[in-house]
């Protein structure tokens, strides 16, 4: 008899999908990116021997020492900024699949079962509004539902996915609050560039942290991440499959 942990169900399958080809992509614009900076750095080396020829000539040109300084950080900086900027990336893409995973299993059980919405009053504006199209109207209620739950906090998410959906599942507090961790920073290069602010620090865990620190991202952080990531929605999609074995995906 075969194994449930040998099947998944297809929204597992596309977010697995869709992380690897990202992770792909990735790889291959770091390396093609290496003769980008190797170029950059000979003619940036080369404008720079050409600005301290000018310089010795005319010291008392003005300017010559600021194009001297912004070359030399280009230099210098470009390849850190580069490299900051694709791990950035990835950190948003992966919190954005963890999301569309989500949606689609929340939206696809309540499409199933509507009587678990628990506000089930609809407006006689909405139903006109939607010339009575009661799929449309369905879908809408449901997308609400979806949205402010994700406004809610992980705990709300996996509690409600728990009951009233009905998958439960055994996500323990501990990947809880990695989550609430991860969503922490994702949020600060979603709206900035990764420095700290007062709400970071009211939420986070971190210790030795204070307002206006820059938190980097590196590859072992990433990793660490998609790991958690993909256990946690493992244990979504086990019991998801066993509630509703039609998602299983079948490979052509």
């Amino acid at each position: 008899m075969t194994s449930d942990l040998m099947h998944f169900s297809s929204f597992f399958y596309d977010y697995i999908t869709n992380i690897q080809h990202f992770s792909m992509q990735q790889i291959i614009i770091k390396e093609t990116s290496k003769t980008h900076f190797q170029s950059l750095f000979q003619k940036g080396q080369k404008m720079l021997k050409q600005l301290n020829s000018l310089k010795n000539e005319n010291p008392d040109k003005i300017g010559i020492d600021f194009l001297i300084n912004k070359y030399t950080t280009e230099i210098q900086e470009s390849p850190e900024r580069f490299k900051s900027s694709l791990e950035s990336h990835y950190l948003l893409y992966l919190f954005s699949q963890l999301q569309l995973f989500l949606f689609k299993t929340i939206n696809y059980l309540l499409l199933k079962r509507p009587i678990n919405i628990s506000e089930k009053i609809i407006s006689i504006k909405t139903v006109l509004d939607n010339n009575k199209d009661w799929d449309v109207i369905l879908e809408k209620k449901i997308e609400n539902v979806i949205l402010n739950l994700f406004f809610s906090g992980w705990k709300e998410i996996f509690d409600y996915i728990f009951s009233p959906l009905g998958l439960h599942h055994d996500i323990t507090n501990q990947e809880i609050a990695d989550l609430e961790e991860f969503s922490l920073l994702r949020n600060l290069y979603a709206h900035g560039d990764g420095t700290v602010t007062h709400i970071y620090l009211q939420k986070s865990r971190g210790k030795d942290i204070k307002y206006g620190d820059k938190i980097d991202i590196d590859d072992k952080y990433l990793e660490k991440s998609k790991r958690m990531i993909f256990i946690v929605l493992q244990k979504i999609d086990q019991k998801l499959i066993k509630s509703c074995p039609e998602l299983i995906h079948k490979f052509q």
